[in-house]
Formats: C-alpha cells, sequence, structure tokens
C-alpha cells in the first residue's frame, strides 16, 4: 500500500482504522461534524458535496479509499429518506466516481441490514432484500461500489461490538458503561444476531487492503445470538452483574424501522483464506 484515505474517520470504525499501523504510505482521514486528533492528516469532508469529495480525492490520490462515512442509525434514516439516500448511497456515489477517476480502490464497509428474512443466517452470494430506509440505503451504496470496477469490495458488518475495555461508541462499551454504572439494561432477546468483534472488523480490513482482495465479503462471529445473550456475555468477559439485564421482545423498543427476526451472517469466504473471526460465547 502507497496511500490510503479513509472517509468517515471520526466514526467507530474510521477512528480506528486511523490508529491502525500501516505498511507504509500516507494515510488521510476524513471526517464531518467531530474533528479528530491524530498523527495522520485529517480534512472535514460532506460526501455529499460531489465537488468537494473530487477535489480532495484527486489532491490525495490514494491507493485506495476505505469509505467508512455513513448514516448508520437504522431509525434516523427511517424517519429521514433524504440523509439516507444523501449520505448512504448518492454520497457513496460521490466518492466511488472521484476515486475510479484517480485509479484507486474502493472498500466499502456495509450491513446484515441489506437483508431481510431469507433465512437463518445469509452467505456473501445469497440475494439481498433489505427491510428498511438504512438497508435499502447501503445496498444502493454497494451497487455503485460493484458497478464501478471488479477491484472494489464490500466488507458487511453485523452490529459491531467492542469486546476489549476501551471506550467506544459501540453496543458493548454502552453496556459495559451502563453495568459498572449500577444500571439496569434492557436488551431484545427475540432477534438472533452474529455479531462483528470490533477487532476483527479492523483487521479484516487491513488484510483486504494490504491483500488487494476483491468481492463481497462478511466479518461476523460465528456464534448466533441475542442482544441479550451479548450483554450477558459482556458482563461475565468484565465481571459484571448481569442480573442487572433484562430480557425484552422487541416490540417494546418502540421503532419504526422493520427489523429481520434474524441479523446473521456467514463469514465463510474469509475462511477460504484463514481468516477465523472470534467466537463470543464463554459458555
Amino acid at each position: 500500500m502507497t496511500s490510503l484515505l479513509v472517509t468517515g474517520a471520526s466514526g467507530l470504525l474510521g477512528r480506528c482504522l486511523l490508529d491502525a499501523e500501516w505498511s507504509g504510505g500516507r494515510v488521510v482521514g476524513t471526517y464531518y461534524t467531530t474533528p479528530i486528533e491524530s498523527g495522520h492528516e485529517t480534512v472535514h469532508l460532506d460526501v455529499r458535496d460531489g465537488e468537494a469529495v473530487a477535489r480532495l480525492v484527486e489532491r490525495v490520490d490514494p491507493d485506495v479509499v476505505i469509505h467508512s462515512a455513513a448514516a448508520t442509525s437504522v431509525e434516523a434514516c427511517e424517519d429521514d429518506p433524504k440523509l439516507a439516500h444523501g449520505t448512504n448511497a448518492r454520497g457513496t456515489k460521490h466518492v466511488v466516481d472521484a476515486a475510479t477517476a484517480v485509479g484507486a480502490r474502493v472498500i466499502y464497509p456495509s450491513t446484515a441490514y441489506v437483508f431481510g428474512d431469507g433465512g437463518p443466517v445469509h452467505a456473501e452470494d445469497d440475494e439481498p432484500a433489505p427491510m428498511n430506509r438504512y438497508g435499502r440505503s447501503k445496498l444502493d451504496g454497494e451497487r455503485y461500489v460493484q458497478a464501478a470496477s471488479p477491484e472494489n469490495t464490500i466488507v458487511r458488518f453485523c452490529v459491531v461490538v467492542n469486546l476489549g475495555p476501551a471506550d467506544s461508541p459501540d453496543f458493548g462499551s454502552w453496556v459495559r458503561g451502563r453495568l459498572e454504572s449500577g444500571e439496569r439494561v434492557r436488551l431484545i432477546d427475540d432477534q438472533e444476531i452474529t455479531p462483528t468483534v470490533l477487532s476483527d472488523a479492523i483487521d479484516a480490513l487491513g488484510y483486504l487492503v494490504e491483500h488487494e482482495t476483491a468481492g463481497v465479503f462478511h466479518v461476523a462471529s460465528p456464534d448466533r445470538l441475542t442482544r441479550y445473550e451479548l450483554g450477558v456475555e459482556i458482563a461475565r468477559r468484565h465481571g459484571l452483574d448481569p442480573d442487572l439485564l433484562e430480557a425484552i421482545p422487541i416490540a417494546e423498543m418502540d421503532w419504526q424501522a422493520p427489523r429481520p427476526d434474524h441479523l446473521c451472517l456467514g463469514a465463510e469466504k474469509l475462511s477460504q483464506y484463514g481468516y477465523q473471526t472470534t467466537r463470543i460465547r464463554t459458555e
């Protein structure tokens, strides 16, 4: 790798990518609302502004663009179609067009929400069928990435969770923080997920950058469990009280966006490269 551009570098994935160790070359990160401190160059960018995207990509002239900038709130996307489409679909097209113009590969983090309820576990080549606006907008982004070049890569994740002690804006850190404060936590117990461990996500993206591997990949734990069961595992790992967790049905969340009963990804393609994702269950 000679040079890397990471969009959305103030987000969960982007920040970790900016902090990762890369083998030589220039690394540049972008942010939209929250400036970030880093040993690398960081610049403001609104991916909805196609001209600004084109100018930045032309100036940086990266070999690889990891386009992690996204509107990731399922509910916010459902409430605001312009936000979902403008950021996740049109914004991705702007990045892809600019990257293609300078001959850069695009690696696009995507989501299990591109699938509906077609099966308990979805393989990489299953036909997407999103149930909500967030999933549809990310699928539109995937299609722009795929249409631009066969050298581009799509990496789907499912409920990214940090199992370590560091704080980050993710489900695991949120649950751990609430439990450490002695608060009760209500978690869904009737939707299965295959969580993506944050360290697995970063390692897999690094592997795909360094090995110039193209196609569609899933990064998810082989363990299928509910958010409540995931909360219990987080409590056990950190010596916290799982009795503070309360299992509830998804209907009690008062969410507007429809969600599948099974939000599960199979990571078979990565395993063919010898890459094994983290098991979460401790018992």
